[in-house]
């Protein structure tokens, strides 16, 4: 293919995926029912400092939860190509920017593999997917363990003993077991590598046994912070739109919301929607504020992800459709 026409596709693409990106965003921002609703909740924030305090302490965690993002996947990728942080930053927030119209967000791959200059691509992939179950898994075992507290101290469903703590059990072990079999991936290349089918992709399935069970431990740490920061992001906003929850209750109604949200597929566009929806049935079991939970929902949205995309675009004219050969 000519230089020239590799460029000219190489462009399109890039505008095509920030128009996109824009379109879905706009759509998603002044289409909402309840946006008339939320403005009103915003102007009000003004008037009270402590609440603009909490907003302004929730944007500033937007870089760090990205930022704690970037680190992770430098550190994964690093087995392939070294990149500097910059660049793993810059290609964190492109992958933010193409998965804001994909399902599932799995454009966040296809953002960060064409930012890789030598590395196989394909390997790029799987690498980023280890990453991505690394904070799912986190998702999973949080959540489920604050749904058996939720069970245990807030027992409003009618479920015998005998039931609770053969769920408890159940919980418990499975988690256990999603953890071991994460810091013990390199099995998964050893049962891959006998199947015979795939012994042509030999090589991409030893990406799994790149990692010691300490270094898939150092990355379930990062994404155990970045699970944090988001979360405390969602508490400081049901404190700015004034959904009074206690401590407790924030702890299990949060993690449980995130883990609904994790457990249901979704196109991007609409994750907020189901966001809003899982956060009005666990955080609205502890508080009647409705709008209010809706519109932290809204914001956690706008700030993790709408912002992050349009700061992301900037970093998609970075992206490497074509290499030189």
């Amino acid at each position: 293919m000519p230089p020239k026409t590799k460029k000219f596709l190489s462009l399109s693409l890039k505008l095509i995926i920030i128009g996109l990106a824009c379109w879905f965003i706009y759509k998603e921002i002044f289409y909402d029912r309840e946006l008339a609703n939320i403005r009103q909740y915003f102007l009000r924030i003004f008037d009270s400092p402590q609440s603009m305090g909490f907003l302004i302490a929730a944007a500033l965690l937007m870089p760090i939860n990205w930022g704690i993002e970037a680190v992770k996947w430098r550190f994964l990728i690093k087995k392939i190509e070294s990149v500097s942080f910059r660049r793993s930053f810059a290609a964190v927030l492109s992958g933010v920017t193409v998965s804001t119209f994909t399902p599932n967000r799995i454009g966040e791959f296809a953002g960060r593999i064409f930012y890789l200059s030598r590395a196989d691509r394909i390997k790029g992939a799987l690498i980023t997917i280890i990453g991505s179950i690394s904070q799912m898994l986190m998702t999973i075992v949080i959540g489920s363990l604050c749904l058996l507290l939720f069970l245990f101290l807030y027992p409003k469903v009618v479920i015998s003993d005998y039931l609770l703590y053969l769920l408890a059990f159940l919980i418990l072990l499975v988690d256990a077991l999603l953890v071991l079999l994460f810091l013990n991936s390199h099995l998964l290349s050893v049962a891959l590598g006998k199947i015979a089918f795939l012994s042509k992709y030999r090589k991409y399935v030893a990406v799994f046994s790149y990692y010691t069970s300490w270094e898939l431990f150092s990355v379930l740490l990062m994404s155990f912070m970045r699970y944090l920061v988001f979360a405390f992001q969602f508490f400081l906003l049901l404190k700015v739109f004034d959904v009074h929850v206690a401590g407790i209750e924030a702890v299990i109604a949060i993690p449980v919301t995130f883990l609904a949200v994790t457990l249901i597929p979704t196109i991007a566009p609409m994750e907020m929607g189901v966001r809003e929806f899982f956060a009005l049935q666990f955080i609205g079991a502890f508080s009647a504020a409705t709008l209010g939970i809706v519109s932290a929902s809204f914001t956690l949205w706008l700030i993790n992800l709408a912002a992050a995309s349009i700061i992301g675009a900037i970093f998609v004219f970075g992206l490497k459709f074509f290499r030189q050969n």
